[in-house]
């Protein structure tokens, strides 16, 4: 017999209802009344994998974008120089390095590395709060990590001025991969932030919580982590010169925090309320609209569909 369950859109989320690791199992298709969070089996086990899987594909990425921005930023009298390609070389490296490590993550955490993400996905009912607190903060962490690392090839030889205690130019090649405004005021470095990161956290949940013609959530098409990089890689060629293109407030932390420009923490909060506000938006767009399965009814089947799952007895 086919039963019918009202269930809260986040119990049907595919990063909780998925098999194989996800916070709820099965609990979700049980007509039984579930065990508290804490009490599901093997439930530290999946957070502690989902959480490692956060912290080490953040700590690459945030190492490949620092080191893809140090690279091409370092001036003439380091024995290198900046062109109009800079960029599109930042934002390629950056792109594909999500879309790589996305794919790679993808079935164990969702492969969100970036706090703005977690937060969107959080409000577009894809997670739950436990998850993504723990997300965050080891993506925090990672972030710190992966800029650390960039340090393994820092060179003092490069910075003449390194030692004059006097100097406003950057004393290590962290320095030269951190987000700064450039010729914009915090208020427009925020809107550009918060604009592109909506773009980016919407390709994001569009393309990982909408489901196919089988049932089955799209998370683990290949598309998603593609048009993900895509997008994150667009957005970078368009505010590089203006804000730096971050959308992720690890991003952003990791140098600054492993830096030591004077000016780094000038205009940092910049990096977290731009990325925070656009993923807020990108969430609760998704959430009551933009969905498939939105809160707000655009139509009578809608209505008649709208958080419920089918199960059979057993």
């Amino acid at each position: 017999m086919r039963t019918s369950l009202r269930v809260h859109p986040q119990e049907t989320a595919p990063l909780l209802q998925r098999r194989g690791g996800g916070l709820s199992n099965s609990y979700s298709n049980s007509p039984y009344k579930k065990p508290r969070w804490y009490k599901r089996p093997k439930f530290y086990i999946n957070i502690l994998r989902r959480g490692l899987a956060e912290f080490l594909g953040t700590a690459l990425f945030v190492f490949i974008a620092v080191s893809s921005a140090s690279s091409v930023n370092i001036d003439s009298d380091c024995g290198r120089s900046v062109s109009s390609s800079s960029a599109t070389v930042v934002a390629l490296a950056t792109g594909f390095a999500y879309a790589a490590l996305m794919a790679a993550n993808g079935h164990v955490s969702g492969g969100h590395m970036n706090p703005a993400v977690t937060v969107g996905v959080f409000i577009a009912g894809g997670i739950n709060v436990v998850a993504a607190a723990v997300y965050i903060l080891v993506q925090l962490i990672g972030g710190i990590v992966g800029a650390a690392c960039v340090l393994a090839y820092d060179n003092d030889d490069y910075y003449p001025n390194g030692t004059d205690p006097n100097s406003t130019e950057p004393e290590s090649v962290v320095d030269y991969g951190l987000t700064n405004l450039q010729g914009v005021t915090p208020l427009q470095g925020i809107a550009v932030e918060t604009v592109l990161t909506l773009m980016v956290v919407m390709v994001y949940t569009h393309t990982t919580m909408e489901g196919d013609n089988k049932g089955e959530h799209s998370h683990r098409n290949f598309a998603a982590p593609l048009a993900t990089g895509f997008a994150m890689a667009a957005g970078i060629m368009s505010s590089y010169f203006i804000t730096g293109g971050s959308f992720n407030p690890a991003r952003s932390l990791g140098p600054a925090v492993v830096g030591s420009s004077p000016s780094r923490w000038d205009y940092h909060y910049v990096y977290w309320i731009g990325p925070t506000l656009g993923a807020m938006l990108a969430g609760v767009f998704y959430r009551l609209v933009l969905s498939s399965n939105p809160l707000i009814p655009l139509t009578d089947t809608d209505s008649k569909t709208r958080g419920s799952i089918n199960t059979h007895s057993q």
